[in-house]
């Protein structure tokens, strides 16, 4: 179904009926449709809408693998325009134009700079009304934002109905930094469908081996060495696993380093995992060691899954938990305290649990699905209706 639907060329479904339903079209423009959080929630969010929207996905650099997530039921068109990626970046703007005058959107949603380009596009003749999502800084702006990039967000944000931000880190930096205000500045925080994932029926174990898990590309930003160097730091007679689910260009060195500490027992590399749910009711412990975050999507998960979380304290993350959890959310540059609140919960099996139990029932009340999806459909409605 996915091939089939990636080989729809520009030039077909423009021209078929798929762009003369009565129901609104969106337009949504990513660098790449990775798998990734931001692509997960834009998934989550057209299967709860189902047929009230109409959609093209638009991937400069080819990639759809997170289509996967989007169900087979709903109609939803891809394009790569291979057209744009001219060395001559006038002529790139001029042709993300024609784009957009053809397809004719009703609403286009830009996620993350990579998109800035078709911000720039649309502002020039003012094609549809635009949103504009912002979930973090890539690495290069990791402790500062480039001057002609904070030049650019400061114009063309503007420039768009409604900038949303997922962590309200972002949503200070925005107002302080991007010169943003209420009501084009939007806070929406991130939700999960917390039915999926609960946690697994309570079972006897053999074994008192503690199970850590951790979900996040094998890229540098998320730092898993920091995770390695402190579990190679807790005592030897520890018994535990670590479970490591994502791929990357880390992954050499990440394997390397756990054969220097002498980790090649207790760590286990899985590669991308689909099934986040099923691989977090495996779990006893859920750890994150990012060198920056906003509002991760897999935190909630594990809350949802009554999980305890480790985690360095970057982003919402110390805010998105409950405070039982909060004392085990450490300063990105401790490693010392990151080991400390690893042993002190594998030594604790109980308080796992009630830490656990915590962190679900505070995700329930805060981060169900369908409070975000409801903001975003009342969100895209009334955009629409400033182009109507």
């Amino acid at each position: 179904m996915l091939d089939a639907k990636l080989s729809i060329k520009f030039t077909d479904f423009v021209r078929g009926n798929f762009l003369v339903e009565s129901s609104p079209l969106i337009l949504h423009v990513f660098d790449g449709f990775r798998v990734g959080g931001t692509e997960k929630r834009t998934c989550n969010i057209i299967n709860y809408l189902q047929w009230r929207f109409r959609h093209i996905i638009v991937s400069n650099n080819g990639n759809f693998d997170a289509a996967k997530h989007i169900q087979s039921s709903i109609e939803i068109h891809y394009l790569h325009p291979k057209s744009i990626r001219n060395k001559f970046y006038p002529l790139n703007i001029l042709e993300i134009c024609r784009i957009i005058r053809d397809v004719r959107p009703d609403l286009m949603i830009a996620c993350e700079w990579g998109a800035i380009d078709w911000v720039l596009a649309n502002s020039l003749y003012r094609q549809c009304p635009v949103i504009m999502t912002v979930e973090g800084f890539e690495v290069s702006e990791l402790f500062s934002q480039k001057k002609h990039r904070l030049f650019l967000r400061r114009i063309l944000y503007r420039k768009c109905n409604r900038v949303v931000v997922c962590s309200r880190v972002l949503f200070r930096i925005a107002l302080r930094s991007w010169k943003l205000k209420a009501p084009q500045l939007l806070h929406i925080p991130n939700g999960i469908d917390c039915r999926k994932f609960k946690p697994a029926p309570e079972k006897k174990s053999l074994s008192d081996e503690t199970k850590l898990g951790i979900i996040a590309s094998l890229i540098k930003l998320k730092n898993h060495r920091k995770l390695l160097k402190c579990i190679a730091e807790l005592p030897q007679n520890m018994q535990i696993s670590l479970y490591i689910a994502g791929d990357g260009p880390e992954f050499e060195n990440l394997r390397k380093q756990c054969h220097d500490s002498g980790l090649d027992d207790c760590v286990h590399f899985l590669g991308h995992v689909d099934d986040t749910a099923f691989f977090l009711k495996g779990m006893d412990i859920f750890c994150l060691a990012s060198d920056t975050e906003q509002m991760p999507m897999v935190v909630l998960e594990a809350m949802a899954t009554e999980l305890p979380i480790v985690s360095t304290d970057v982003g919402d993350v110390k805010e998105m938990l409950a405070e039982e959890n909060r004392s085990f959310i450490v300063n990105k540059e401790n490693d010392s305290l990151y080991t400390k609140a690893l042993k002190k919960l594998i030594e604790d099996k109980s308080l796992r649990k009630s830490i656990g139990k915590a962190n679900r029932q505070r995700c329930l009340s805060l981060y169900d699905g369908k409070l975000m999806f409801k903001r975003y459909e009342e969100l895209y409605t009334s955009c629409i209706a400033i182009g109507n």
